[in-house]
This record gives C-alpha cells, sequence and structure tokens, in this order.
C-alpha cells in the first residue's frame, strides 16, 4: 500500500511559493487567526452552503429536504456557538493563569505556566498559551457537546422545522 502512495505524489508535480502571495498569506494567517476564529470561518462557510445543498437535493421528497435543511443548520448554529465560546473561553483562561513573572497570587496566576517558562512574552509562549487553552478545550467540548450542543441542536431543528414546513403550507 505504501509503494502505491508513495508512487502516485511521485507523479505530483512538487509546488514551491518562495515568499510569494500563497506563502505570505498562509504566514499571516497562521499567526493572526485564532482557533475561535477558524471555528467561526468554518462553521459561516458550511452556514452559507450546506442547507441549500439539503434544501435542493431532489434525490429525495421535500419533507427530509426540510428536515435536513433544518436539521443542517441546527448543528451548524448550535457547533458555532459552542465551539467558539468554549475555544475562546479556555484560551482565555490559560492566559489568564498562565502569567509570566507575577507576584500577587502567584500559584493562581501561573497554574498554567509551565517550570522553564521566558522571563517575558515571546511568540513562542503565545503559542503554548493557544495550544494549552486548545487541550483544555477538548476536554470541554467532550462536554458540551451533550450538555449543549445536542439540546440547542434539536430546539434549533425543530423550530426551523416548523418555520419552513409553516412556509410551505402558506404557499400552497
Amino acid at each position: 500500500m505504501i509503494n502505491i502512495t508513495e508512487k502516485i505524489v511521485s507523479k505530483i508535480p512538487k509546488r514551491e511559493f518562495n515568499g510569494g502571495r500563497v506563502e505570505k498569506f498562509i504566514n499571516w494567517f497562521g499567526k493572526n487567526i485564532s482557533t475561535p476564529e477558524n471555528r467561526l470561518i468554518i462553521g459561516i462557510s458550511a452556514l452559507a452552503s450546506q442547507p441549500f445543498i439539503d434544501l435542493y437535493n431532489k434525490e429525495v421528497d421535500e419533507k427530509t429536504r426540510i428536515i435536513s435543511c433544518a436539521r443542517t443548520l441546527g448543528k451548524t448554529i448550535s457547533g458555532i456557538i459552542t465551539g467558539v465560546a468554549v475555544r475562546a473561553g479556555f484560551i482565555h483562561l490559560t492566559k489568564k493563569y498562565s502569567e509570566l513573572g507575577s507576584v500577587e497570587n502567584r500559584q493562581l496566576k501561573n497554574f498554567f505556566t509551565p517550570s522553564k517558562a521566558p522571563p517575558k512574552m515571546t511568540y513562542a509562549y503565545k503559542q503554548y498559551q493557544n495550544a494549552m487553552g486548545m487541550l483544555l478545550a477538548v476536554f470541554g467540548l467532550i462536554i458540551t457537546n451533550f450538555a449543549i450542543d445536542a439540546p440547542l441542536t434539536n430546539f434549533l431543528t425543530n423550530h426551523f422545522t416548523k418555520k419552513f414546513e409553516g412556509g410551505r403550507n402558506e404557499k400552497s
């Protein structure tokens, strides 16, 4: 299996960016777009495309299309809300409790500060704070998936289904 994959990859022409606009954009994106913002971008792009795919799917009947579209809207909106909030919250929490050189409430303010932390804020330390926040957010998202996402998805799905079916009945 590996030999087949290596042969396929070896046939693909190599592309090097060498400081062009694409590489500059990728570097800028990596440095300036946080994980919550990344989740928001993914969610908005899904919100702008997926419901329409479900709503105009001619392979299924109209009722299935409506329910599928409502379900997609509910899942996407609840995913955006909880995903962005939990990620941003844990990153903020990590930054608040991983201060450098804090004197007051030293144990609490340095709860997430590693023992070999740099004396001043560096790009690598900011990346550490983001990574630690995301690690904590993964555990938080496991809990919120059942506690918030699922009930919110069901509520929104029911809400959108009633709206869409009501709109269809008025047109008939």
